[in-house]
């Protein structure tokens, strides 16, 4: 009887277990506002493609501080944040290319006019 009763607070246990959300670790939740601070930047990056923004600019824009910044770009991309966008631009130069516009046009694209 005494294995019953066990047996019984075992499945209660588990039945709250699984019914209950688990909220995410602080690991998790630091891998998670990583990417959300990647995912900003390449937006950012997207909207300014015809220069190279600086590093406070980027991190001014997704909110944060330049080593967590840096931090989330070694972590998430293996890159810094400034090679990261080189090679974003080259990406998306390389797509306008595939999609049929003259390189003369892709290169004026990116290039800020002079003054």
């Amino acid at each position: 009887q005494a294995l019953v009763q066990l047996s019984g607070v075992g499945d209660w246990l588990l039945a709250r277990r699984l019914g209950r959300a688990r909220r995410p670790g602080p690991r998790a939740r630091a891998e998670q506002k990583q990417v959300a601070l990647v995912e900003g930047a390449r937006l950012y990056f997207a909207e300014n493609l015809d220069r190279e923004p600086t590093l406070d600019e980027i991190c001014r824009a997704v909110g944060c501080s330049k080593p967590l910044l840096q931090q989330a770009f070694r972590a998430r991309t293996g890159r810094t944040v400034r090679d990261y966008f080189i090679r974003f631009k080259i990406e998306q130069a390389g797509a306008l290319l595939a999609q049929g516009y003259p390189p003369g046009e892709v290169c004026l694209l990116y290039t800020s006019p002079s003054p």
